[in-house]
């Protein structure tokens, strides 16, 4: 499973759980930690795929000028 997968798999199921009524937190108005920590695991999931691609192109464009340089 790659992080797309994983990220879409999260939000789909804090989606479901957020459907369900019978749950206590429902019964009783609170907010569910669990859809909470779902959320927040796939906008980590996704923040740091974004970083690593940033760091990923930055590393090729120096990469490629340094060898520009040296020829």
């Amino acid at each position: 499973m790659n992080n797309e997968q994983l990220i879409q798999n999260l939000r789909i199921r804090a989606r479901i759980r957020s459907t369900a009524t019978g749950r206590k937190s429902v019964e009783e108005g609170k907010p569910d930690r669990l859809i909470e920590l779902l959320e927040n695991a796939a906008n980590t999931i996704e923040s740091l795929d974004q970083a690593v691609e940033f760091w990923k192109e930055k590393y090729q464009r120096e990469r490629r000028r340094v060898y520009e340089q040296a020829n």
